[in-house]
């Protein structure tokens, strides 16, 4: 089994503990030495944990000859961005807070498969180490100089920023160290919801699903916000509500910042497999990818706006997932607009998500069932089948990369559509 999940080293406390920690610091001296890095950003999320496992992370680095600048408490993408070598961040991101884990960081993009599978090697040997050689650690506050360049970013594509009110909902997690001075700078009133730091995220949960973010959709029509956003626990997601309370719906948010970039016909956006085809109505061409693997796909095709649900890479800002400029840039596209008018030329199509129980071969089966049939338009198979449809309409199956379950996505270009797909489906398995 990898160390190793879709967006870096998450589990609960009996796998990742102090001495997995340094068993991971040394590893990673190793790996970095041989790049030829000697100092190395970390920053951790307020976890209870969080803490004890970057000491460890740390010491071993140390001993192991490597610098370490440390940030402290700061979100992902402040990490993230002071990762100009490398950089790790203890994070277990929207995951329960009795989670923890890591993420890795060359260049200020999160390790790539390869990457990643060349550290898992180091950790399953021993490494030597010279005493000779001990690194040292010095502490840095990085947060000033982050906004700084945030805003910096944002003016230099809106010139400037309408007067608005905000609602936040930080989660109870590290992004209520920027988000609301950010949002200050950018000419907003921000109303602060779980805006104190808490490892056991008491007010809604590390996660910004909607189902989560209740109080946030209250607080924006009570105190007649224009706009909220929901961060998640380490502030590299991010979740946004209109003024009516509606929740904007991700896969409109990848094709409203998608079509931003947009500028010349050869301009590439990237989203992973399980997004709506709205996306490429709205933006055209959009390559897709696996789960976790939107930073890679950058390289490959020189994307100009990357975005998973929930995650947004703005690549002109930086190669990263950064839900903090991605509240930014929805400030700038509000330039005399309403929340709610942002995606109206998006359409929306209905939808169903779900898992079944892992039966013997299904993806195989569904897989066998479409290849006779003529209204399919293509099959992508980079992780699981997603079978398009000639009208656009589309089914997904993946497995669980946690469980042993089947992931179902269903979207039909209307309710009788959609219906007509379930049952194929179900009828099939």
């Amino acid at each position: 089994m990898r160390l190793f999940g879709t967006s870096g080293i998450r589990g609960d406390l009996f796998r990742v503990t102090p001495h997995f920690a340094l068993r991971l610091g040394e590893a990673l001296a190793f790996f970095f030495t041989k790049r030829n890095i000697d100092t190395v950003s970390v920053g951790r999320d307020c976890r209870s944990s969080s803490l004890l496992l970057a000491n460890a992370l740390i010491s071993s680095l140390n001993s192991c000859g490597i610098n370490v600048r440390d940030l402290g408490l700061v979100p992902t993408p402040v990490l993230s961005y002071f990762s100009d070598k490398a950089g790790i961040m203890v994070t277990a991101s929207h995951n329960p807070p009795e989670n923890n884990g890591f993420k890795v960081f060359l260049r200020k993009k999160e390790s790539f498969t390869a990457e990643e599978d060349e550290i898992e090697g180091y950790m399953s040997g021993s490494i030597k180490k010279d005493w000779q050689r001990v690194g040292g650690r010095r502490s840095m506050s990085p947060i000033p100089d982050y906004i700084d360049a945030a805003v910096g970013y944002g003016s230099r594509l809106f010139s400037s920023f309408e007067r608005r009110r905000v609602a936040l909902d930080c989660g109870n997690g590290v992004g209520s160290l920027v988000s609301p001075a950010l949002l200050e700078r950018c000419n907003c009133e921000v109303i602060v919801l779980n805006g104190t730091l808490d490892p056991t995220f008491p007010g809604r949960g590390p996660e910004p699903s909607e189902e989560m973010i209740g109080g946030l959709r209250n607080a924006v029509v009570a105190k007649k916000a224009d706009v909220g956003f929901a961060l998640d626990g380490d502030g590299d997601r991010i979740n946004v509500v209109d003024e009516r309370g509606n929740v904007i719906p991700e896969d409109s948010i990848i094709a409203l910042l998608g079509g931003f970039y947009r500028k010349r016909e050869e301009d590439v956006v990237l989203t992973s497999l399980d997004t709506s085809f709205r996306i490429e109505e709205y933006c055209r061409n959009v390559r897709r990818l696996m789960l976790g693997k939107l930073q890679e796909g950058i390289d490959v095709y020189g994307a100009v706006f990357a975005g998973e649900p929930w995650k947004y890479i703005h690549p002109r800002w930086a190669p990263f997932i950064d839900g903090l400029v991605t509240s930014v840039v929805i400030l700038g596209l509000m330039k005399g607009k309403k929340a709610s008018e942002l995606c109206a030329r998006i359409n929306e199509y209905p939808r169903k998500k779900y898992s079944l129980r892992e039966k013997e071969g299904a993806i195989e089966v569904f897989r066998r069932t479409i290849a006779s049939r003529r209204d399919i338009k293509s099959t992508d198979t980079i992780s699981g089948i997603r079978a398009n449809f000639n009208d656009d309409s589309w089914i997904l199956l993946r497995p669980s990369g946690t469980e042993k379950k089947v992931r179902v996505i269903i979207e039909g270009k209307n309710e009788k559509r959609l219906a007509e797909l379930e049952n194929l489906l179900l009828t099939c398995l």
